[in-house]
């Protein structure tokens, strides 16, 4: 099987930002660049839903499954877009399903899922003491190494600096285990808005679906995360004039639950510009007319995930006092 660019972002979401010729402009925010491009070659990385199923064989199931989610997408979207709100049940819900995919196969979920991992893998290998070690190397070989092969090993399991622990198919595993869970939320939770601006005003990122908490929700702790049951509302560019915002149901009565397109105000457009702006990950897209992103004025990515203190360190603290006693 040859391997084959998969988009993270649908190339007829991106059409939606680009050009009549199909390109569009790539702020890279690690390399703190920009190029113009086909969609085509735009938000794609080569393999990027491929998982090895239960026979041994790469399978490409996840990408045609979303194929098919995208295309029930896109037409409502459309339809939405051409005769306004409100919109069927059955279209609301091909449009949740989309906004929930799309939350969940971008790379900051891949990179803080491979993270994640990497850290609990290295803090699961720090923790074991040299007799652990010993026993390990002694039934995958079938013999007793020497403590010169027990200290050789747990040196270099302990210096977690020199390697990393790939997870392995990680997009295919963050959808097959979280896209029914949030689509349900997403479709029971949320009212649907689309803000509208005749000026060109939006672009969209890697990481188009934007999660945001009011600052007066006192519903939530300052410290505590934001995640799709717990937003105020969820935002999704759909073109370079339309917003998508989903708004929380919990700060409406339930009879207040609504769909409605509405003008964008001056405050819209300040406001979310720089939410989306700030919410976007390593790439950001936009038309390629468009010259007033300067790629060199924006900050580099932050983390995926953010992570207080360290499991790695925990879990050698935690051997060494087991190794005192």
């Amino acid at each position: 099987m040859t391997n084959k660019l998969q988009h993270y972002v649908p190339q007829w979401y991106l059409k939606s930002f680009g050009s009549n010729s199909e390109r569009i402009k790539v702020i890279d925010r690690v390399k703190s660049k920009s190029y113009v491009t086909h969609v085509s070659n735009a938000a794609a990385e080569t393999g990027y839903y491929d998982y090895v199923d239960a026979n041994g064989e790469i399978s490409r199931s996840v990408e045609a499954d979303l194929s098919a989610l995208e295309h029930s997408a896109a037409k409502a979207i459309r339809r939405m877009l051409r005769s306004g709100l409100p919109i069927s049940e059955a279209m609301r819900h091909q449009i949740c399903a989309f906004v929930a995919a799309q939350y969940l196969r971008g790379p900051r979920r891949r990179d803080a899922h491979n993270l994640l991992s990497d850290q609990l893998a290295k803090a699961t290998l720090t923790g074991m003491s040299k007799v652990a070690i010993a026993r390990l190397l002694s039934e995958k070989r079938g013999c007793d190494p020497s403590p010169e092969e027990v200290d050789k090993y747990a040196k270099a399991i302990r210096n977690t600096d020199s390697y990393r622990v790939e997870a392995t198919n990680a997009p295919a595993k963050i959808l097959a285990e979280n896209l029914e869970s949030i689509y349900q939320l997403v479709v029971g939770m949320y009212s649907v808005e689309v803000i509208t601006q005749p000026m060109p005003w939006l672009f969209t990122s890697d990481d188009p679906v934007c999660l945001v908490r009011q600052p007066a929700n006192d519903r939530f702790q300052p410290w505590e995360g934001i995640g799709i049951g717990t937003a105020d509302e969820i935002l999704l560019p759909l073109d370079r004039s339309s917003l998508l915002v989903l708004h929380n149901s919990a700060l409406h009565d339930e009879a207040s639950r609504f769909q409605r397109t509405r003008s964008a105000t001056q405050l819209d457009i300040e406001r979310y510009f720089f939410i989306l702006l700030e919410q976007s990950y390593k790439y950001i897209f936009l038309h390629p007319d468009e010259d007033w992103l300067d790629p060199a004025g924006l900050p580099p990515p932050s983390d995926p995930i953010k992570m207080s203190g360290s499991i790695i360190e925990m879990a050698r603290m935690i051997r060494e006092h087991h190794e005192a006693e």
